[in-house]
């Protein structure tokens, strides 16, 4: 420390020197003094020591004064120890004011005066460091500016003094920036002159320095735009022509015009005369081949980006006004005038251009960027839609319209999250702003800082008359043209994006659909559900060799969209029913390969009727559905879209969908398919669907609640009995092979265990939910039975001449015969769990009685030609059919046994029958199914006996069991013909005065002569219970005569019916003699 002291104090006597020191010894001596002053300087930068600043302050006045010295190392030193002195803040500060002055004063003057080019540019390096405080600096700020101009002026043709003076201004311009604001007019037109130097070097100097004083001096002044004007006029807009059309600096050129374009401000739009000369510049280079060229037009990759083209936006579009409504206090902006619609159609049409031609991703991210640019300048304008139409619509139609290529994929993606932001700006009736996504994810060839957009963006108020502009935009991102042109991949990923715009703007379309009129929610409606039609059947009538089920899928969301978005009530209202215009329907409709068999209750719905929308809906599911299974059977992921459809059965379930949907479905079943299984596809994914909605809804009655005029059926009897409509028509549609023998239709076997335990499942499912009410099970259960019993009257002959053949040698059941004994299962359940809740019989009244006896009586004559030719595939239900069969009739005939056996009687004989091939080959190849039927006549006469209360056997009752017992009586299989005679003998045969019918006569006669039955009958009368029917014979005892009498009866052809006054006039002709003998010969005569 002592030694600096010394050298110190040595420094200030040589700078402070006496009178009697030489000139020329003083200055060697100055110099020496300088160097080891600076080194001391240098030493306290690191090493801070008290002396130093009290010392330095004491010389700086000699200091001030010896850098003005003509020698030019003794005023370098000086300049450099006072460099040193002003930056220092240990020195700095301590300086007065009056000396700050001097300082500055002098630094000018050196800098303007010397001829030395080293002086000079220290002179300028030391207003570059100086740390004065404003007052000081601001004395004197207009005198350092014109030194430090001059310096830029580079009167010694040296880089390295203009450098300094940039490094200067930069300096005060970072210190004192709304001062030097003021004064940009004098110090910024020598550093944008050099932008467009032959020198590169001044170049890239200026324009470094304008990239750090461009915070400062943007927007400009009005007097900087007017000298900017003046010289772009005079000199620089010729050499920045001279410049574009030299190759090797055009992209210098750019960045030139760039910065003249942002200094002459907004003020230069008045002038149109220079605008329209620089804009003669990016015509150039927007044509250009070069992509480099163009990404320089619009985008410089410095930090942060300086755009081009966004420097004449930010000219040519004004700042908006706010007005403020003092009645209301409310704010608006002022729409845009002609004047401004044009100058944004001057700006977008280069945009669009590139948008629209075949750049690579570079220039084409770089025009999107500055496209946001001009979103969000237009602030408050794009909440208008004349303005949107020039910006917001052509970029989108030029992006859209090319579609997702490999090369455009991020700004396609880019665009489509742009609009979906639109859409969504207005959620539940709020207008909100949005910035572009951060999550737009670029190539990474693009350098992040060019695409990392916040541009805020203001989204204009919408309606809902506007929802047509966003499905156009809609129907361009999958426009049919395009689609050709596209990969698979490419086209899933353009119907995936217009899919989710369409679920944003019906979520943004709730709040209005709750407010608007009706008129315009049925435009809304009708527009929207055009739209879904559109794009289902577009996709489905794509050929199969380029469609892929992903579209089917993507199809299926459009409307599961409508359903999710969109109030219930507004799509189950008649107050918006649409027409139906699907195309499906039409050719459903006017197919030539339908057949129609006769179906209770079902209206088929017709193309152009008036629907509600959400039968609209079902209709659009029904298509792609239909598409599906047929196209794409075997795709899982397919399939469990369709099943998982909130079409189907949505929680507000109204009873005109439930119609459609059965419409729908038997309009397709009567349709000729290639196999039955895909009509039966369909059918088992919807029954799946109401099963849940069985045993999750509140409200059951739409399903079993009949229409009006349908007093008996009901959605889940039409449900139940579509398998057998299907199974029908395609029975129908057999076409005669050989002999008249018709052949069903299949490509295979069909397997029916699953459709057959869906029904099952189904079934109990709908039993179960009626379960609290026995009066609601029992008509569900007797609707069931009429509605089947509409197909088994009218088409059993079909299904009998087919299975004839189709059905032999067949490993699995009937499938109609196994469907109706799972009724017949159903009715006997429903039977017992009446009898189990100790219910009335009241509750089986004559209508249920009859239908049941009915339903199996049809089923007997049905089955019976099916079951006999191949009886093993029919193994599994013949015992669980005749069980039911057997608690049927004995339920039936407990509450009317005439009835009962009335209806049972001839299908029971074509059973019993001995002709029927079942009991051929001595009983041994049928002999399970030869036992069932022993077993239930044998259960059934057995029930008859014991009963309780007792049946009364009677002539009525045996008139219905006269053909049973004509068959059975004298049966050859023992196990049926002795409980049949045993039943007789203790039933009919101890009956006095009955009336036999004549059929029961002969059988009767063979079995008495037999001794089988009981009794000797020694009379007979005839008589009549009707005249209408047959005659029977009354007879107690009978000998030869009679026996002889009723053969006569039985071969004479002539004597088939006996009136009661022919009768009775024989027997007045024989009073006396009434024998069997007597009558015999008067019959004869007669």
């Amino acid at each position: 420390m002592a030694d600096v002291m010394m050298k110190l104090e040595s420094i200030t006597s040589i700078l402070l020197p006496s009178p009697s020191m030489q000139p020329t010894q003083a200055l060697e001596n100055r110099a020496f003094a300088y160097e080891s002053l600076l080194e001391l300087q240098r030493h306290h930068a690191s090493q801070p020591f008290d002396r130093l600043p009290i010392q330095t302050l004491n010389l700086l006045p000699t200091i001030v004064m010896d850098i003005s010295m003509q020698d030019e190392e003794l005023a370098a030193l000086a300049l450099k120890c006072l460099g040193f002195s002003i930056y220092h803040p240990s020195i700095v500060f301590g300086i007065p004011e009056v000396s700050g002055y001097m300082v500055l004063k002098s630094l000018s003057k050196l800098i303007i005066n010397t001829k030395m080019k080293a002086i000079c540019n220290l002179g300028v390096w030391c207003l570059s460091v100086q740390q004065f405080k404003f007052p000081i600096v601001d004395s004197f700020l207009h005198s350092i500016l014109r030194a430090i101009v001059h310096a830029m002026e580079n009167p010694f043709g040296s880089l390295s003094v203009t450098y300094e003076a940039t490094q200067a201004v930069v300096k005060l311009a970072s210190q004192f920036s709304d001062k030097m604001k003021e004064m940009a007019c004098i110090w910024v037109p020598p550093i944008y002159k050099r932008l467009v130097s032959v020198d590169k070097k001044e170049r890239d100097m200026s324009e470094r320095c304008m990239i750090k004083i461009e915070s400062i001096i943007f927007p400009p002044a009005l007097t900087l735009s007017k000298i900017v004007n003046i010289d772009l006029n005079q000199t620089l807009y010729t050499k920045l022509v001279d410049m574009i059309q030299d190759n090797a600096q055009i992209l210098k050129a750019i960045q030139a015009w760039k910065w003249y374009i942002k200094l002459l401000g907004p003020s230069s739009i008045k002038k149109r005369n220079i605008i329209n000369k620089m804009l003669k510049v990016p015509e150039k280079t927007f044509s250009d081949p070069n992509s480099q060229v163009l990404t320089a037009t619009l985008v410089i990759y410095d930090s942060p980006p300086q755009v081009a083209w966004e420097s004449l936006i930010d000219i040519l579009v004004p700042r908006q006004i706010l007005d403020v409504d003092a009645l209301t206090c409310t704010f608006h902006f002022n729409p845009p005038n002609v004047d401004i619609l044009r100058r944004i159609n001057l700006l977008m049409n280069p945009l669009l251009k590139i948008m629209s031609s075949k750049w690579d991703a570079s220039a084409l991210s770089s025009c999107l960027n500055t496209w946001y640019h001009l979103l969000h300048k237009l602030e408050f304008f794009t909440t208008h839609w004349s303005v949107l139409s020039i910006v917001l619509e052509p970029v989108l139609d030029a992006v859209f319209i090319k579609g997702p290529g490999d090369k455009n994929i991020w700004i396609w993606d880019s665009c489509v999250q742009l609009f979906d932001e639109f859409v969504q700006s207005q959620a539940y009736g709020e207008v909100k702003s949005s910035y572009p996504s951060k999550n737009m994810s670029s190539p990474s060839h693009i350098d992040s800082k060019a695409t990392g957009n916040n541009h805020f963006i203001e989204w204009p108020h919408w309606e809902l008359s506007d929802v047509g502009y966003f499905l156009m935009i809609i129907r361009k991102l999958a426009d049919k043209k395009l689609m050709i042109h596209l990969s698979v991949e490419k086209r899933i990923l353009s119907f995936d994006a217009a899919l989710r715009i369409f679920k944003s703007l019906l979520k943004s379309i709730q709040y209005e659909l709750r407010v608007s009129n009706d008129c315009l929610i049925k435009s809304c409606i009708s527009a929207i559900l055009c739209l879904a039609r559109e794009l289902v059947e577009y996709l489905i009538s794509t050929s199969t060799d380029i469609i892929h089920w992903s579209f089917l899928h993507t199809s299926l969301q459009f409307v599961d969209a409508i359903i999710s978005e969109v109030d219930h009530s507004i799509l189950s209202s008649t107050l918006y029913s649409v027409a139906l215009d699907i195309d499906y329907i039409r050719k459903l409709q006017s197919a030539k390969d339908i057949r129609d068999p006769k179906v209770p209750g079902i209206i088929f719905l017709s193309w152009t009727d008036m629907v509600t929308p959400m039968v609209y809906l079902t209709v659009l599911y029904f298509c792609v559905a239909a598409h599906s299974l047929s196209k794409f059977p075997e795709t899982d992921e397919l399939f469990n879209a369709l099943s998982e459809s909130k079409i189907i059965f949505y929680p507000c379930v109204s009873l005109d969908n439930l119609e459609a949907i059965i419409s729908i479905l038997y309009m397709h079943g009567r349709k000729l398919i290639p196999d039955m299984i895909f009509s039966l596809k369909m059918w088992k994914m919807l029954s799946e669907n109401l099963e849940g909605y069985l045993c999750t809804a509140n409200d059951l009655v739409p399903l079993f609640i009949p229409k009006l005029n349908e007093p008996s059926y009901n959605v889940m009897h039409k449900f139940l009995c579509y398998p057998v409509y299907t199974y029908i028509v395609s029975c129908s549609f057999c076409e005669p092979v050989r002999m008249g023998v018709v052949m069903l239709p299949m490509k295979h076997e069909i397997k029916f265990d699953s459709f057959l335990k869906t029904w099952r499942s189904l079934l109990d499912s709908s039993l179960c939910a009626l379960q609290a009410d026995a009066s609601a099970m029992s008509s569900f259960v007797e609707g069931l039975c009429r509605f089947l019993l509409q197909f088994l009257d009218g088409d059993a002959t079909i299904l009998q001449t087919n299975d004839l053949d189709m059905n032999e040698g067949k490993s699995q059941p009937n499938f109609i015969i196994v469907i109706c004994v799972e009724v017949l299962i159903c009715i006997e359940k429903q039977i017992h769990y009446l009898q189990s809740k100790n219910f009335q019989p009241s509750i089986f009244d004559i209508k249920l009685i009859k239908i049941t006896v009915t339903f199996v009586s049809r089923f007997l004559l049905l089955s019976l030609p099916v079951i006999k030719v191949n009886p093993r595939a029919h193994k599994m239900i013949i015992p669980r059919m005749f069980s039911s069969m057997t608690s049927i009739f004995c339920c039936c005939c407990k509450y009317d046994t005439p009835l009962t056996m009335e209806e049972i009687s001839n299908p029971l004989v074509a059973w019993l029958s001995p002709s029927t091939s079942i009991f051929e080959n001595n009983f041994k190849q049928e002999s399970m199914l030869i036992n069932e039927i022993q077993l239930l006549w044998t259960n059934i006469l057995e029930f008859m006996q014991r009963t309780k209360p007792s049946i009364i056997f009677d002539s009525h009752l045996l008139k219905f069991q006269a053909p049973l017992f004509q068959v059975t009586l004298d049966h050859p299989y023992y196990p049926i013909s002795a409980p049949t005679v045993s039943f007789w003998n203790a039933t009919y045969g101890k009956k006095q005065n009955l009336h036999h019918p004549l059929c029961l006569l002969p059988i009767l006669q063979k079995l008495s002569i037999k001794g089988v039955i009981t009794g000797v009958m020694v009379g007979i009368s005839v008589s009549s219970m009707n005249p209408n029917e047959e005659k029977t014979v009354n007879h107690t005892k009978l000998g030869h005569e009679s026996m002889e009498m009723m053969q006569f009866v039985q071969t004479n052809k002539r004597v088939k019916v006996i009136e009661q006054g022919r009768m009775n006039t024989v027997l007045k002709q024989c009073p006396m003699r009434r024998t069997p003998r007597c009558i015999m010969k008067l019959l004869r005569k007669r």
